[in-house]
């Protein structure tokens, strides 16, 4: 078998996912893959020395050699190094129900209707590839991706197929509309509300992969001296690197996260029970801003009856004051009144000698009456 194969389906839990890799790729060994199994310089020799119990004088792992071509003459294997799979597992499946999008329906009209409860929406499915060292082998052959997603896009199953080279890393992504973009629909009465809702699991799988190189096929040895009778022998390469302690066998990993979107249904809710949450936290909310006006509200009336009950005080103490000030006036009045008796009792006093002296006096030049008006006093001159 030719080309390594990967599939995978990717599932809302670990018993509806799945992994299979297999196949193999092979070549003849390159000069990197002599280093990488040891089997350069002299170290080639002394491994089939130890293996005939007799030093060679030439060893070949492939063609080209002398004499003519040794592998072509005599039908021998070229020795190749095979990579193939030999593990491959899952190493985790998570899985969580996840609302993708929402879609609100609401009958506004007086009549009965049936509205369209399909929803749908574009998303990501992705993986990224890491693998461990492996640059110490050639292999020219890419590496086929075949990707299984169940429950996904409006068929139901979406597939995601790509290649990669010997130990490319990186990511890929695809995107796919996941929900249904027909065939759900909902009767709503008049005024009636709801709230289709599309909910997928929303997943994440990591595989392993383990490969396996090693060589196969035959060395070609040229003994300087004859070897059981012959100067050309073959040996098989693998019983030569056991015979020597040579390990024959390289390893390699690679693993594969994957994001994903599976098992997608629609789901149909009332509109007001949909909303209920919102609306009992919008009144619960309301509620305490009500509570605290109200307490706010107390607390200014409070104040305001405090500062009017301030003013009456001050008013009154300012009444007071003034029947005071009245009090003192009235007071100042009396004590001018007094005064104005006392006053014309001066003036009916001065009057009384003037006259008697005048009378006595037998003045001619003319008389005068004193009038008292108010608090002061006038004359009048008689002729």
């Amino acid at each position: 078998m030719s080309g390594i194969d990967i599939k995978l389906t990717a599932g809302f839990d670990r018993k509806s996912s799945s992994i299979e890799a297999n196949g193999s790729v092979e070549h003849v060994i390159t000069d990197k893959e002599v280093i990488a199994f040891g089997l350069y310089g002299e170290n080639l020799k002394n491994a089939v020395n130890k293996h005939s119990d007799q030093s060679p004088r030439d060893v070949y792992l492939h063609r080209p050699t002398p004499w003519g071509d040794l592998y072509k003459s005599y039908g021998w294997e070229e020795v190749k190094t095979v990579l193939k799979v030999i593990k491959s597992e899952i190493l985790d499946v998570t899985s969580k129900p996840t609302i993708v999008a929402k879609k609100n329906l609401i009958n506004t009209s007086p009549y009965r209707a049936t509205f369209d409860a399909s929803v749908s929406e574009d998303v990501k499915n992705t993986t990224q590839t890491t693998w461990s060292k492996t640059d110490t082998i050639d292999v020219s052959q890419s590496f086929k991706y075949s990707l299984k997603f169940l429950g996904t896009g409006v068929e139901g199953t979406t597939t995601m197929s790509y290649s990669h080279s010997w130990g490319q890393g990186g990511s890929e992504t695809q995107e796919v509309t996941v929900g249904s973009r027909q065939g759900v629909s909902v009767p709503l009465e008049p005024k009636q509300s709801a709230v289709a809702k599309l909910i997928a699991s929303k997943g994440f799988m990591k595989v392993q992969i383990v490969y396996n190189a090693s060589l196969t096929g035959s060395v070609a040895v040229n003994y300087g001296k004859k070897h059981n009778g012959h100067h050309f022998w073959s040996y098989d390469i693998s019983q030569v690197m056991a015979d020597a302690s040579l390990n024959n066998s390289l390893e390699f990993t690679e693993e594969i996260e994957i994001g994903y979107y599976s098992n997608s249904t629609v789901k149909l809710e009332d509109g007001d029970q949909a909303t209920t949450g919102e609306s009992r936290s919008q009144a619960e909310g309301e509620g305490q801003n009500d509570e605290g006006e109200d307490q706010d509200d107390q607390e200014e009336g409070r104040g305001e009856g405090e500062d009017q009950g301030e003013g009456q005080d001050e008013g009154e103490n300012q009444n007071d004051e003034g029947e005071d000030q009245n009090d003192e006036g009235e007071d100042q009045n009396d004590e001018g009144e007094d005064q104005n008796d006392e006053g014309e009792d001066q003036n009916n006093e001065g009057e009384g000698k003037g006259e008697g002296e005048q009378l006595d006096g037998g003045d001619t030049q003319g008389e005068y009456i004193f009038l008292l008006i108010g608090p002061r006093i006038s004359s009048l001159a008689l002729n």
